[in-house]
């Protein structure tokens, strides 16, 4: 089933086959995505492009925790010898978003640059 979204304006978004016709906040969609640790479909969302390059990446880091605990909350459904596997590969799956959420933090400040930081430094030396 296909859901429409349409821009009503600058601050609200009309969700399509919605009965009530209910306006739902940008910001509400967005953080209804971060909450259930949609972290893949953000850079799509409207309100997400809006925020400040920090903004973004407080959000995805946001979003990657949450879906890290809704991971860790399954496992253990999955201790007994015949979900062994799918311990392995949801632990397997933890283990990667840790990683990339440090990756995250460590691309975004060596892509706008670190500055230098001494006695000399007045905020003018970037390297």
């Amino acid at each position: 089933m296909a859901v429409n979204i349409q821009e009503k304006s600058a601050v609200e978004v009309v969700i399509g086959n919605n009965p009530s016709g209910q306006v739902i906040q940008k910001e509400e969609v967005l953080q209804a995505k971060i909450e259930a640790g949609e972290w893949e479909v953000l850079p799509a969302i409207e309100a997400f492009q809006e925020r400040s390059p920090e903004g973004q990446i407080i959000a995805m880091r946001e979003s990657v925790d949450n879906r890290i605990s809704q991971l860790r909350q399954m496992l253990p459904q999955l201790l007994n010898q015949e979900q062994r596997a799918s311990y392995i590969q949801i632990l397997d799956r933890i283990h990667q978003l840790e990683r990339g959420k440090d990756r995250l933090l460590n691309n975004f400040f060596s892509r706008i640059g670190q500055r230098k930081i001494s006695s000399e430094s007045k905020g003018k030396n970037y390297y």
